[in-house]
Formats: C-alpha cells, sequence, structure tokens
C-alpha cells in the first residue's frame, strides 16, 4: 500500500514552495544587478580616461558639453577630483544632506583613512575650512593650519597636519538657485595661495548645477571607486 504521505502538497510545501521561488528571483536579481554595476563602472573608467589630459590642464572641462553629456553624478565627482590633481595636492568634495544638514565626502584623493574618518561627515559645528564654508556660505582660504583661529586649540589641528596639509581652501558649491550642493576643499603641503583654485572652483560649481538642472529624477547607480583616482 501507497503512503500517500510523501506526495503531500499541503500548505506547508506550497509556502516552502513560494519561498525558494522568492529566494531565487532575489538571487537573480542581485546577480543582474552586479553586471550592471561592472558595466557602469567600466563606461565611467572610459570616460575619464578620455578626458583625463584635458582635465589636469583645463579644469572648464568640467562645465565642457561634450563633457557633460557623458557623466552620471559620481563620474563628475571624480572628474573634479581629477581636475584638483593639477592644482593641489590634495582634495575632497563633500556633497550635502539638508535634512541631517551636514556634509559627506563623496569624492577624494591624498588622504590617509585616518582623516576621511574623522571628516566623513561635517556639520556648520566642526572646527573645519569646510564646517566654516558651509556655515557662511563663503570661501574659507587658510593658508596656514597652524595660524588659523578655525583650527587653534581644536583637536582638528592635529588632523590635518598628520595628514601633511598647511592649507586648506574651502569652497560652498552652489545651485542656480543659490541651495548649498556642497563643498569642494583644496588641501597643500606648504603654506600660501596657489594659481588656478579660483577657476577650479567656480567650474566644479558651474558643472555640479549644471548637471543637476539637466539630470532626471536619481537612479541608483553603483558609488564612485576612489581607488581609481589613486596615483599609479
Amino acid at each position: 500500500m501507497t503512503d500517500r504521505s510523501e506526495y503531500s502538497t499541503g500548505p506547508g510545501s506550497a509556502s516552502a514552495s513560494r519561498s525558494g521561488k522568492a529566494d531565487l528571483e532575489e538571487s537573480l536579481h542581485r546577480a543582474q544587478q552586479g553586471v550592471i554595476d561592472a558595466e557602469v563602472r567600466v563606461s565611467r573608467r572610459a570616460v575619464l580616461a578620455g578626458f583625463r589630459e584635458r582635465l589636469l590642464t583645463v579644469p572648464d572641462t568640467l562645465v565642457a558639453g561634450d563633457f557633460l553629456t557623458l557623466v552620471d553624478l559620481p563620474t563628475l565627482h571624480m572628474a573634479v577630483i581629477i581636475a584638483a590633481a593639477g592644482v593641489a595636492d590634495g582634495c575632497d568634495l563633500q556633497v550635502y544632506d539638508p535634512r541631517r544638514k551636514t556634509l559627506r565626502i563623496a569624492c577624494h584623493r591624498g588622504f590617509s583613512q585616518t582623516f576621511l574618518d574623522y571628516f566623513a561627515t561635517v556639520d556648520a559645528t566642526v572646527a573645519s575650512a569646510c564646517g566654516a564654508a558651509l556655515d557662511t556660505g563663503d570661501p574659507v582660504m587658510i593658508d596656514d593650519v597652524t595660524a588659523s583661529p578655525i583650527f587653534a586649540g581644536k583637536p582638528t589641528l592635529q588632523v590635518m597636519l598628520d595628514a601633511g596639509s598647511r592649507a586648506v581652501h574651502s569652497y560652498p558649491l552652489r545651485d542656480d538657485h543659490g541651495g548649498v550642493m556642497g563643498v569642494l576643499s583644496l588641501h597643500y603641503r606648504s603654506v600660501g595661495r596657489h594659481p588656478g583654485q579660483e577657476r577650479l572652483a567656480w567650474a566644479t560649481e558651474r558643472a555640479m548645477a549644471r548637471f543637476t538642472a539637466m539630470s532626471s529624477p536619481p537612479v541608483a547607480l553603483p558609488p564612485a571607486d576612489t581607488a581609481e583616482l589613486r596615483p599609479s
């Protein structure tokens, strides 16, 4: 006599079947997204490679039509850092979170992990050039961090010195309506002002403003791979 229990298709079996199907669909979705992310990263590298020399020598490349039509926002962030390599010893580009009223590092070059961890998220109360730029809405030009009242007696001074930053110039970035998009900070191993930084700051602001104005609602894209920006 056949034991019908081994052919059971009761509620428990149906639930397990649905769960298994859902797991399979989720796995397929992750695999497909992984392929898409990989293709996006390859595309970003190709765009940046094609424009690298222009970005290093002509910051206005950031606002060129042939460049802006090819990039997404993370690629634009990386392009800013590449352009900054022709002007400064180090650079960090922060984006503004209006809900939290904080700045977050989106892309960077030339810093240790200690520095990046310390300044990962900054608000207007943090003793820093970028915090002051966010607070005042004006560029903050610190030609010598050891002589600046912003850093005097604050733990951020040692963090800056440990990172090799003797001068830092931070520029608030605004969209066409005056809204804050972020802050661009240029760091130098020597004190004083340095040529080219004003033009780079202008081009960065205009590029980000134009991109924001002409872009459609945001889609989920993989984050920028800052490892691509490390000197070879």
